[in-house]
């Protein structure tokens, strides 16, 4: 139970603030079919088959969830998991499905890939048929991969390559900068502004940059 209770706290470290786990955690528990399988001198350990880690206000599921571990099996540093996994904490906005989830600790980063990927953060849904990648402790994300698409009441964008820095204010994580670029043509729409171009700079308090080659701009 020690072990379950420290998965939780770690994963939960990233997503969420440390005043947000000093409020309580709960009861915490995992279930898998094939039980647990360690690696001591690889310094990992394996949940293999319908694994589930629940407490009151997270979940994560997956075919199998591989804890990397510094000095014993208390101190992960890292989750990955592989096979139609889920990440579930409906309570802090935060949600995700894909392939693979990697969740690493010390840089407090969260990476989504497969076909029909997404990760939810707070009103802000970022989808791909690539990758999705969020930094928490450095403010910034990534969409790389066809079908990436990133959009929230202010914005809806289309592109095979989106990078972006976020905020927070107030409790909520607002965008600040976007970089978009595709081969082809990628889209931006905004209340007052619909763009096509094939790399552009947007930064959603001031203008919108795009690339003078092969764009378009329109406003509504």
């Amino acid at each position: 139970m020690n072990i379950v209770k420290l998965i939780f706290f770690s994963i939960a470290l990233i997503l969420f603030s440390v005043s947000v786990i000093s409020k309580g955690i709960g009861e915490t528990e995992i279930t898998t079919d094939d039980g647990i399988e360690v690696f001591q001198n690889e310094k990992y350990y394996l949940l293999k088959k319908n694994v589930k880690i629940t407490s009151d206000d997270f979940e994560i599921t997956s075919d199998r969830v591989k804890a990397n571990f510094e000095i014993d099996l208390y101190d992960i540093t890292s989750l990955e998991t592989k096979g139609s996994s889920t990440l579930n904490a409906i309570k802090y906005g935060v949600t995700g499905e894909g392939d693979e989830i990697n969740i690493n600790i010390k840089s407090e980063e969260i990476i989504v890939r497969g076909k029909d990927s997404f990760l939810n953060l707070q009103e802000t849904k970022m989808s791909s048929d690539g990758s999705i990648k969020v930094n928490n402790s450095l403010g910034t994300f990534e969409l790389r991969g066809v079908n990436s698409n990133l959009r929230n009441d202010e914005l809806d964008i289309y592109g095979e390559y989106i990078i972006g820095v976020f905020a927070e204010l107030d409790g909520k994580k607002q965008i600040k900068k976007l970089n978009v670029e595709d081969e082809n043509l990628l889209t931006i729409n905004t209340e007052n502004l619909e763009m096509n171009a094939k790399k552009a700079v947007y930064d959603c308090l001031l203008y919108t940059s795009p690339s003078p080659r092969d764009a378009t701009l329109s406003r509504m």
